[in-house]
């Protein structure tokens, strides 16, 4: 686990909403990673989790840092997923 803190100013609390659509993200940075030949590419998406997953997964290794309230780890489809505290 690991904690992040803010440094400075105060930092609002990620508040979730639902329903985002996860597949044009995927779909561009696998496009950029492709065009700008970045063979190590990797995506880390804060999100609440409720939302439209690509099927099938994209290649690129994926870290979800979920707010807390968000979507239940182990429904996560692909990738590691971690709870934001």
């Amino acid at each position: 686990a690991y904690r992040m803190e803010s440094v400075g100013d105060d930092i609002p609390r990620p508040q979730g909403g639902g329903g985002t659509d996860f597949r044009p993200f995927f779909t561009a940075v696998e496009k950029l990673a492709r065009e700008e030949g970045i063979p190590d590419a990797l995506c880390v998406y804060l999100t609440d989790g409720y939302g439209a997953f690509p099927d099938p997964a994209p290649a690129l290794p994926t870290l979800w840092v979920v707010t807390a309230g968000g979507l239940d780890l182990s429904h996560f489809p692909f990738g590691e997923a971690v709870r934001l505290v």
